[in-house]
């Protein structure tokens, strides 16, 4: 078991986590005023989704499993909020909001974290 972000790929890794987390708990949609936090929805699942990849972070090596593991959590928590994206977008009169946007980027970040790592030779 290793401990400690040795590689970019974990750090970047980390930094998803960290959107997904802080993206899941902002407004994910905006009405006449009225906001919605992440949390009174799927933003419940994406936010259980970035801690995951924080435990699978501290807990896995990097060649042992964060190399195929987070892009995984990245592709669950892209087709949650994507799908409540393109549900908000359909409503009128209420936007999107701040926090879905950041749970959406984490999650691409998640995805692309091999790149990242092949990018910098750490593969």
């Amino acid at each position: 078991m290793t401990t400690g972000l040795k590689t970019n790929g974990e750090k970047v890794a980390l930094i998803g986590a960290i959107l997904i987390i802080i993206g899941s708990t902002l407004p994910w949609g905006t009405a006449f005023g009225l906001e919605v936090s992440g949390l009174e929805g799927d933003g419940v699942y994406t936010l259980f989704l970035g801690i995951a990849s924080i435990i699978l972070l501290a807990l896995v090596s990097w060649e042992r499993g964060n190399k195929i593991g987070q892009p995984i959590l990245g592709i669950l928590v892209i087709v949650i909020a994507g799908n409540v994206f393109l549900d908000v977008r359909d409503i009128h009169f209420v936007s999107v909001g701040l926090g879905l946007y950041l749970t959406i980027l984490g999650g691409i970040i998640l995805l692309l974290v091999p790149l990242i790592g092949k990018m910098s030779n750490e593969s």
